[in-house]
């Protein structure tokens, strides 16, 4: 016999069963046998039962089939959700029947003319193979209409459209209307006084449409970077005291050639510093305290010099040992007066030094390079900043794709773990390339490097260059920590061949020497040079420097060099701040032999400046002066100063600033140079970092007994380039004009390299 138990006759028969009292609905003859499970395909009949609260053995609860429905309809899976019961030896057979959802079986995205089709695809919600959900559609329709309007289209809208297949799986449609694209015609800042418009629109990346709108992405509406504009514009007044300032939320709409957006502001009272009190423990004197704090009593208030000051607070603390300490501001604003009260609230907590410091993900560097790189060790005291620099050393060593340090307590009390996990990346190379530039035509470029030999650190490296005027093959070798020491030592062989306008040089030599780092910006080198020098290719025309060069025949030069160098800029290539200051003296002949007798002193100086995000200004300074000792005679042209070129003085062509042999008018060399270049580089395609320069560059070189004291004896040039550091290596162009060009110069000089040169 056969009886079909659907949830409203269940609701039936449980209620008959209420009416004889029983407590819970379950009567005796009414026991499950075995549930089994209709309908599913997809999804496994143990999957449906696992959920369930009936179970094989047990009595048929009414109030317990009602949770069952419920938690088979959470799994996601099913439309539809049935139960139908059947007598059989010992009790009844539930049966579930359930009717699946169906599946995507394609998602379409059509009638859109200018939005990309691939952002349109990126931003539906609903993947094809997936369960038809009716919220993925709808999701994916106001996900659809953000990416139109994001492109300016801020009337589109979607519909969507859903057909069955022959497999009975569902199609989805999308349609785009996009409407017409509009611009942003207008800007509205209203309730304004303390900053003027200009200033707020300066800091907006939402702008109105312009002159070259056509083919630029100004004026376009884009409705994330507006919202990002309005967090923007209340960082702009928290950080100017304007501490109850609010700005609304946008409103957006038409106007007669475009879209107009308006930006109610609320300035509110503008608040100054009044007390500033620390409170708590901290361990550390008031007036280190009060030194460390950038925000003062009087200043006007600002919420990111607040936050900057409660990091250095937190750090100086835990730079006592005190890892786990917190520091907590409370700004009370006075209702009498526009002043702000700061409170920095101590909670030191317990003190800790270093337990282990473990090191792992190292398989090719030893562990004493990466623990030379470490500013912490087992059993010093806990320190924030030592944790900081290590990850910053570690990093800077270009040995590792990623450096984590983590802390944990120890197990003994008062003790702090430290773990170092680094991901070791390649640290060989192999390049080559072709490249061009107005100075050396066609070259070609082949380096092998490793800056980390056999796990070491040493760095070594065989490089060539050859082509039309220039031949170098080089050899160099570097330790960084000699001997496991704090000196680097240095080794470096090489032989060149330069081919000039009027003749050719020929080196052959080698370099040796011994650094140390005083701190991790400042470092003095002492290093031995030994090179053999011909002068090839002379002309009988030539002038006579020249023709005394090419009689002596090789020359030998034995030169020792002092240098110190401090470099605090962010990066090594292409770096947006910091600075160089750098000098030397190198000393040749005399004990240490050779034929060439000199002094030669070079002082150099540059500064970079971030202007914007991505803009930045630098200057370069440099002087150089060649004299010889006594008894030393002339300075042989190879080791005096020519300038101009991309890497001086611009508009001038290589070599050609620099004193003439009065009789041949060939360029004999200075004894004396000073370069001044000043620049600012600005993106021009920030997603292929191609960015332009403008320039201007003040020089000379000087004969001996000459100096640039008057402003006549100094050239000047102006100009403008390109740059990109594309796969092939940089990329020059720059165009230089000449302020005041002397007879048979050029008054403008276009200079370009396409690949590296060395």
């Amino acid at each position: 016999m056969r009886r079909d138990f659907s949830i409203p006759r269940l609701v039936c028969l449980c209620a008959s069963l209420l009416a004889f009292g029983a407590g819970t609905v379950a009567a005796d003859g009414f026991r499950v046998v075995a549930v089994e499970v209709r309908g599913a395909s997809r999804v496994a009949p143990d999957a449906v039962r696992k959920v369930m609260g009936t179970q094989a053995g047990q009595e048929l609860d009414l109030s317990m089939v009602r949770q069952d429905v419920k938690a088979i309809y959470r799994m996601g899976y099913f439309r539809d959700v049935t139960f139908d019961t059947e007598e059989v030896p010992g009790g009844y057979r539930l049966t579930v029947i359930v009717a699946e959802k169906p599946i995507v079986g394609g998602v379409q995205v059509e009638g859109n003319k200018d939005v990309e089709t691939t952002d349109l695809r990126a931003a539906v919600t609903l993947k094809e193979r997936s369960l038809f959900q009716e919220e993925k559609v709808k999701e994916s329709v106001s996900k659809l209409i953000e990416v139109c309007q994001n492109k300016g289209f801020i009337d589109a809208s979607v519909e969507a459209s859903v057909a069955e297949d022959s497999e009975g799986a569902l199609r989805v449609t999308f349609r785009v209307a996009e409407g017409t694209k509009l611009k942003i015609e207008r800007i509205v800042i209203i309730g304004n006084q303390f900053h003027p418009t200009k200033a707020i629109r300066k800091v907006m990346d939402t702008s109105e449409k312009g002159l070259f709108s056509f083919i630029s992405d100004s004026g376009t509406f884009k409705k994330d970077v507006l919202e990002t504009d309005v967090r923007k514009l209340e960082a702009l007044y928290q950080n100017n005291g304007f501490l109850d300032s609010k700005i609304s939320e946008p409103i957006v709409g038409r106007g007669k050639k475009g879209l107009i957006v308006t930006i109610r502001i609320f300035e509110g009272r503008q608040y100054r510093v009044g007390e500033v009190r620390f409170s708590g423990e901290s361990g550390i004197p008031e007036e280190t305290l009060r030194k460390t704090v950038k925000l003062n009593r009087g200043d006007l208030f600002n919420r990111e010099t607040l936050l900057s000051d409660l990091l250095a607070l937190t750090t100086l603390v835990n730079d006592e040992g005190y890892a786990q300490a917190l520091v907590s501001p409370g700004v009370e604003k006075r209702k009498e007066y526009p002043v702000a009260d700061v409170t920095y609230r101590f909670e030191r907590g317990t003190k800790f030094r270093f337990g282990k410091v473990e090191i792992s993900g190292n398989t090719k560097t030893l562990d004493r390079v990466v623990r030379r790189n470490l500013d912490v060790s087992d059993g010093r005291t806990y320190t924030a900043t030592g944790l900081k620099t290590s990850k910053e050393n570690l990093t800077r060593t270009s040995y590792f794709k990623d450096v984590k340090i983590s802390t944990a307590p120890s197990t003994a009390p008062g003790e702090m773990d430290a773990k170092v996990e680094v991901q070791e990346g390649p640290t060989g190379t192999l390049s080559g390339g072709l490249g061009y530039s107005s100075l050396d035509k066609i070259f070609g470029v082949v380096q092998l490097s490793e800056n980390n030999l056999f796990g070491r650190g040493w760095k070594a490296s065989l490089n060539s260059q050859f082509g039309a005027r220039r031949t170098t093959y080089s050899i160099d070798f570097r330790d960084p920590h000699f001997l496991d020491s704090d000196f680097s030592l240095l080794l470096s062989a090489y032989n060149t061949r330069t081919k000039y306008t009027d003749f050719e040089r020929k080196s052959t030599g080698g370099r040796a020497g011994l650094g140390y780092n005083f701190t991790r910006f400042t470092n003095a080198s002492l290093s031995l040079r030994a090179d053999t020098t011909r002068i090839l290719q002379v002309g009988t025309a030539a002038s006579q420097i020249l023709l005394d060069e090419f009689a002596k025949g090789l020359q030998h030069t034995r030169s020792l060099t002092f240098g110190m160098n401090r470099n605090t800029t962010d990066k090594f290539i292409d770096p947006s701040r910091g600075s160089v200051q750098s000098g030397s003296v190198e000393y040749a002949g005399g004990p240490l032999g050779g034929d060439s007798r000199f002094v030669k002193y070079f002082l150099n100086a540059k500064a970079f400046y971030p202007v914007t995000a991505s803009t930045v200004f630098s200057w370069n300074a440099l002087w150089a002066h060649v004299v010889p000792t006594v008894g030393g005679g002339e300075i042989p042209i190879f080791e005096r100063f020519f300038l101009g070129g991309p890497y001086s003085i611009r508009g001038f062509r290589s070599r050609e600033l620099s004193p003439k042999d009065p009789n041949t008018g060939e360029a004999i060399g200075g004894n004396k140079e000073l370069i001044g270049n000043l620049e600012y580089l600005f993106p021009l395609v920030s997603e292929i970092a191609f960015k332009g320069v403008v320039f201007f560059d003040v020089g000379n070189t000087w004969e001996q007994g000459k100096w640039p004291w008057t402003g006549d004896q100094l050239r000047y040039a102006y100009g403008a380039g390109v740059r990109w550091y594309s796969p092939m290596g940089p990329l020059r162009f720059e165009w230089g004009w000449n302020l005041k060009p002397g007879p048979g110069e050029a008054k403008r000089v276009m200079e370009f390299t396409i690949g590296t040169a060395f």
